[in-house]
């Protein structure tokens, strides 16, 4: 498989842990330390620091690594272009999570009415 390929960027799995250091983040990424530290001074990665001040970058990190590289790498985006890109996503994300969210809880709330209504209907028989 080609190293630029989207499907080449992705780390296995079992790999995955709770956080990593810039290192074990880079040698997911297959990108060095410095790239990362400047993508964050782009204000593109705001990893969390540990009590000493370490970064240590979350798997959410690593995804939004990975996605960061594509658009830039493979789709040939500017750092800038990325950053909007990525806000653009997490918006229609955000978008499309609240409405099914939304509705299914319109339709739970609609078909527990309808169960207390049959239920009342039938305590209201018994005591004619």
């Amino acid at each position: 498989m080609p190293k630029d390929t989207p499907s080449a960027f992705t780390p296995h799995p079992s790999l995955w842990r709770p956080s990593y250091t810039i290192r074990e983040a880079g040698r997911l990424t297959q990108l060095p330390s410095r790239v990362l530290r400047y993508w964050e001074s782009r204000r593109l990665l705001s990893p969390e620091r540990s009590i000493r001040g370490h970064r240590r970058y979350r798997q959410s990190d690593i995804e939004r690594i990975l996605k960061i590289k594509e658009l830039f790498y493979v789709k040939g985006m500017r750092l800038e272009g990325a950053r909007k890109a990525l806000i653009e996503e997490a918006k229609k994300r955000q978008k499309s999570s609240e409405l099914p969210l939304e509705l299914a809880t319109q339709s739970a709330a609609s078909d527990a009415l309808a169960q207390t209504k049959q239920v009342l209907k039938e305590i209201l028989a018994i005591l004619r």
